[in-house]
């Protein structure tokens, strides 16, 4: 007996055909964008289909500039821990709830993949096709068991006519069960996109889309670049001969000189006939002004996928003054809608809407190489009261303490409404308290004693004795 996914998947399948076949007089139910097969082509088809281009070659996401921005923020996201918080009841305060069965799922969420390669994956998928995909399956209780990702070029989106209930036609998946064709509901699969187009909100649409003209500007000079230095950087010329010459002649002699010198073979001997004058042009790399053309390209990339140029490899405008600075810009301006975009969609898909229970990233992971920086962030937030030893020694994997547990804050620190009324710490007198009674006759008062005078007298009363 086939398993149950597969079963389930054919079952829908041949419904959303019979539907499909029975309205064919109407409006189709597919959710694609006319004219176009969406992200099942190489990046921007249909889009570029919608405003009457050419397809554009799917050679742009091996552009340096794609690649590094594209594995730049995967990485960056498929590192961070994926938390369980739980609003607590009587403060509201999320709380992190470890062990909970979604985060060991984020941990381990199938059994080929870890939690670092299934989100950096998942991001991937969407930074490259504009949609990414993860069919899910659920245990008896309705729990998501298992997330497997697809390849978004083969998933498209299907709606229902009468009941606009969403469905996702999906291609074969041997590792997730799939059969070619398995129509599967919107429950079991957790779609992200990026959404550009507001005719098509179930449609994600790639960055590489805006950067397209870019990619292939830097494609194409990083081509002329490998033609012109496998000649060692040296430009073409060309032959003069001192009368008129014909045309087989001079067809005769280009061909046996491209034979002869270009390429490889550049260093040989020139060996010219009687009056032929070779004359190399003047024109230079520097004057083509390579260089300065792709770093356009590599920043235009990196504008449009919203990545600060430092992590593109340009120091230009870096000091150690400003990093830290950088990195928290690119933080806030880069990684935030992504970190927030996703802790909403897997809130959704585990059924967390409306409960207390949402599922937010550890971002503290991103300061685990900063060890100076981490600790002092511990140093600040144990002084200020909102944090515990505990707390702190379990971020860096340390044991707990005994009295460890409750926040520690300094004695002076009192609210200004309450300035003049706190009780005074012990042996300290009272503003406006009276004087403390005098000693007896015959014992030594306790004011104005030197603890510093009277050791130094003891440890001379020891070495008179010694002596």
């Amino acid at each position: 007996m086939p398993p149950l996914p597969v079963v389930l998947g054919s079952y829908l399948g041949r419904i959303a055909d019979r539907l499909l076949a029975r309205d064919r007089g109407s409006a189709p139910s597919i959710y694609w964008p006319p004219g176009g097969n969406g992200d099942r082509g190489p990046p921007g088809w249909w889009q570029q289909w919608s405003r009457g281009g050419a397809s554009m070659p799917s050679e742009l996401t091996a552009f340096s500039a794609v690649y590094a921005c594209t594995s730049i923020i995967s990485q960056d996201i498929g590192k961070l821990d994926m938390m369980v918080m739980r609003d607590d009841a009587e403060t509201g305060v999320p709380l992190r709830k470890k062990g909970d069965y979604y985060e060991l799922l984020m941990a381990s969420p199938n059994e080929y993949q870890t939690g670092v390669d299934f989100l950096q994956l998942y991001v991937n998928s969407y930074l490259l096709q504009g949609n990414a995909y993860a069919y899910c399956t659920r245990n008896m209780r309705g729990e998501i068991n298992a997330m497997h990702p697809l390849d978004p070029r083969q998933v498209q989106p299907y709606i229902e006519p009468e009941s606009g209930a969403l469905f996702y036609r999906c291609g074969y998946n041997q590792l997730a069960g799939l059969e070619a064709g398995a129509m599967v509901p919107e429950r079991n699969i957790i779609h992200h996109r990026l959404p550009l187009m507001p005719s098509y909100p179930l449609v994600g649409v790639t960055p590489i889309y805006a950067a397209a003209a870019s990619s292939e500007v830097g494609l194409r000079i990083l081509l002329n670049s490998q033609s012109f230095f496998s000649n060692a950087a040296r430009p073409a010329g060309v032959l003069t001969a001192p009368g008129k010459i014909s045309k087989a002649t001079s067809e005769r002699l280009q061909e046996d000189w491209d034979n002869n010198y270009s390429n490889n073979r550049y260093g040989r001997t020139a060996v010219l006939p009687e009056g032929l004058k070779w004359e190399a042009l003047t024109m230079t790399a520097t004057d083509a002004q390579l260089i300065e053309q792709l770093r356009w390209s590599v920043e235009d990339v990196g504008r449009v996928f919203r990545v600060p140029p430092f992590l593109l490899g340009d120091v230009s405008k870096t000091t150690y003054r400003n990093s830290e600075q950088l990195a928290r810009a690119y933080l806030s301006n880069c990684l935030g809608f992504h970190v927030e975009a996703l802790e909403a969609r897997f809130t959704r898909a585990f059924d967390m809407d409306g409960t207390p229970f949402s599922m937010e990233f550890n971002l503290a992971d991103m300061l685990r190489a900063e060890v100076d920086v981490r600790f002092d962030a511990y140093q600040k937030a144990l002084a200020a009261g909102w944090m515990t030893p505990n707390e702190a020694r379990a971020n860096e994997s340390l044991a707990p303490v005994e009295g460890g547990d409750e926040p520690h804050i300094q004695s002076q620190y009192i609210p200004l409404s309450q300035s003049g009324k706190v009780s005074p710490a012990p042996g300290v007198p009272a503003p406006g308290a009276p004087d403390a009674p005098a000693p007896p006759p015959g014992e030594p008062s306790t004011e104005h004693i030197d603890v510093e005078l009277l050791r130094d007298a003891l440890a001379a009363r020891r070495l008179r004795r010694a002596a």
